[in-house]
């Protein structure tokens, strides 16, 4: 068992665990400004190690990918050479002359390094590992630990000729490195490598991704603020609109003067304020409505209760005249109740759910409405005609709404014909128009926009309920009603439904 409770800030969830015992979730509800702003900002926040992290990689890439090119530059001519200089036996070759060989062969090295503009340092390995190049001391040193690392690759994965691209971490930083067998096995040279620092390449790189994720966290900065004046611009005009809601509730219907640029706030701002105009007419359309009616049950009250005390103390010599009108003034309040319990009870019908629209023959419902008519067209000397019309002819709805709508418009078409009204059908493509006319002297100009407003009487008026009835009936069943004048003179109130098929 599950029961949600609300209040203006959280939302409560109470699960029930089966034994007795109770858990009270709570969920906190989020605003629009957060609701928009968090994820936002937890994408922006991002940004800026997202940045500093894809630069650095793709400048490392870069870093290795020129040293690449440099040692490229120099393995076509380091190769050749070292395959010119040592193409002979050793025992051809003296060891003062092999010395001068070797010495030869790093000056020429040294030359294509310098010639071909790579930043380079050759290191070279005599058989038993001892690195005999570069001669200085001090410079073995400074790149003693990259010395030691190329050793350890060359003694493991270098069998023969050439081995390209291989990189190198020592304390000194990260390099390329190449290295070219000798052949031979030579004693006093067997390997040769060629080392291109990548280090020295992305030097800069370190203070430029600081750069980056300095102006990328500006950036977000500004974002970030851009984006809240823009939330704020939609949360602050909703805030007021809220407010004014909770005004029009309490009654204030005053209207909204405060544009927005937004459409859509400016598209809810005038709703409200149609909405408010309407509470507004509603309200005093319903006060209306209470005082018509109090005062149309208090005088037929006041009669009947003034006729009665005649009764009662024998003023009336006659008593079956005040008789007569108090049964006349109890019909007219019969009438009046009547017509409010027809009006309230489509009404409530409204708030529920829909009702089933069936097919409807119009020939029976138009049977009954003459029946329920035709007493009062006798004693009004008028003739009640239907224009010819297909009898099969149905409409969809509710049989019993439909006959209201009709005794109602005829009534009312009773009440002001001179000799004659007439029904006519009017079959369309999907609708049907069931028109109710009179000869009479027609609606009053002024009465044309108030005609199915509760309570309106028009010059010679009942109650002003009967088209405010007929109103709710023809929605209730997906239609619509209007009255309105002939061009030959008298009235003409017509029922659109839907046409069976």
């Amino acid at each position: 068992m599950q029961k949600q409770r609300a209040d203006r800030n959280c939302v409560g969830l109470w699960i029930s665990t089966g034994k007795g015992v109770r858990i009270m979730i709570r969920k906190r509800r989020k605003n629009i400004l957060w609701h928009i702003l968090l994820p936002i900002v937890l994408i922006l926040v991002l940004i800026p190690p997202a940045c500093s992290l894809v630069f650095w990689h793709f400048a490392d890439q870069f870093a290795h990918y020129a040293a690449a090119s440099e040692l490229g530059k120099i393995q076509e001519p380091l190769t050749a050479l070292i395959g010119k200089t040592f193409s002979a036996e050793p025992e051809e070759i003296g060891a003062e002359d092999r010395r001068e060989q070797i010495r030869g062969f790093l000056l020429r090295a040294q030359t294509i390094i310098e010639e071909s503009g790579a930043n380079a340092e050759i290191i070279v390995y005599e058989s038993q590992g001892k690195a005999v190049y570069p001669k200085h001391e001090e410079k073995r040193e400074q790149i003693q630990s990259l010395i030691e690392e190329c050793q350890k690759i060359r003694s493991t994965e270098l069998s023969s000729g050439t081995l390209s691209g291989i990189s190198v971490k020592s304390e000194t930083g990260t390099y390329l490195t190449d290295f070219y067998e000798i052949p031979g096995h030579l004693p006093q040279i067997s390997c040769v490598a060629v080392t291109c620092s990548v280090s020295r390449l992305t030097l800069w790189l370190k203070p430029a991704v600081h750069w980056i994720f300095l102006l990328s966290s500006i950036l977000v900065c500004l974002c970030l603020l851009l984006i809240w004046h823009m939330v704020k611009g939609i949360t602050v005009p909703l805030e007021q609109l809220c407010l004014r809601a909770k005004e029009i509730g309490q009654g204030d219907f005053t209207k909204t003067n405060v544009s927005y640029d937004l459409y859509e706030l400016e598209n809810l701002r005038t709703e409200m304020n149609h909405m408010a105009e309407q509470l507004k007419r509603s309200q005093e359309i319903q006060k209306d409505f209470f005082q018509n009616v109090s005062h149309e049950l208090r005088n037929p009250l006041m009669s009947i209760s003034g006729y009665a005390q005649g009764i009662e103390h024998g003023i009336f010599k006659e008593p079956e005249t005040a008789a007569h009108t108090i049964l006349e003034e109890s019909g007219r309040l019969t009438e009046l109740v009547t017509s409010l319990l027809t009006l309230s009870r489509i009404e409530s019908r409204d708030n529920g759910t829909d009702i089933s629209l069936q097919p409807v023959p119009l020939d029976e419902v138009l049977e009954d409405c003459l029946d329920r008519v035709s007493s009062l067209a006798v004693k009004k000397g008028i003739q009640v005609q239907i224009a010819p019309y297909e009898e099969e002819e149905a409409v969809l709805g509710d049989g019993e709404l439909i006959c209201k709508v009709l005794e109602n418009f005829l009534t009312n078409a009773l009440r002001y014909a001179i000799s004659e009204v007439t029904i006519r059908i009017r079959p369309e493509k999907k609708l049907t128009a069931i028109s109710v006319e009179d000869d009479g002297n027609g609606i009053a100009s002024k009465d044309l926009p108030h005609l199915f407003e509760r309570c309106y009487k028009g010059n010679g008026g009942n109650f002003g309920i009967s088209l405010a009835i007929a109103t709710s009936a023809a929605e209730r069943m997906k239609g619509s009603v209007k009255g309105e004048n002939r061009t030959e003179g008298g009235a003409v109130f017509t029922l659109t439904l839907q046409r069976s098929s």
